[in-house]
């Protein structure tokens, strides 16, 4: 396989937890075969990854088999690049007012408060239309009037959630999700 690419998805994804990746020498540790163990095809040499705990990966450990040293430097250099370019992107004084609040508004719809509250207006929603549908056909003029409001609600409350999803978030983000 060639080298590794700027572009690298593997090494992009990777990159996405700020502080990440340090130097070659704190971040890779390279195992040969260990004394009596048999390796099927061409023996290969594991590099592991070690994330910030308190980064989006949360101290997970990625491991890389590649074929020689050299390899697993240009992983780790790749690594390294896709990393310090996540980490400016996403420091605060290399971002405009509209980025700024981007950022805080991501951090606000993903947290768990939020997507509670929005699970909790799903859960009435559905209640509320099987109560609708339960009076259907025996409703008076004025149960219809304040079920088509609750439904005009529900459907401003699900609009003003969707759009703060869709301005939050990258198209790529909003539409692999």
């Amino acid at each position: 396989r060639s080298a590794p690419s700027a572009t690298s998805s593997r090494a992009q994804s990777l990159a996405k937890a700020p502080s990440m990746v340090q130097r070659t020498a704190s971040v890779v540790q390279l195992l040969g075969l260990k004394k009596g163990m048999k390796a099927k095809g061409k023996a290969g040499k594991k590099f592991l990854v070690y994330t910030d705990e308190k980064g989006r990966n949360g101290g997970k450990r990625f491991w890389f088999s590649v074929s020689n040293q050299e390899r697993a430097e240009e992983w780790v250099e790749e690594i390294s690049n896709a990393a310090k370019q996540e980490k400016k992107r996403l420091d605060p004084a290399q971002q405009n007012f509209f980025s700024r609040i981007q950022v805080k508004g991501r951090n606000l719809y993903n947290s768990a408060a939020c997507q509670l509250f929005f699970a909790f207006v799903i859960f009435l929603n559905f209640v509320a239309n099987v109560g609708e549908a339960q009076i259907r056909w025996t409703a008076t003029a004025e149960q219809e009037k304040a079920f088509a409001t609750v439904d005009k609600v529900f459907t401003s409350l699900f609009a003003v959630e969707l759009a703060w999803n869709m301005s939050v978030h990258s198209a790529r983000a909003f539409w692999s999700e």
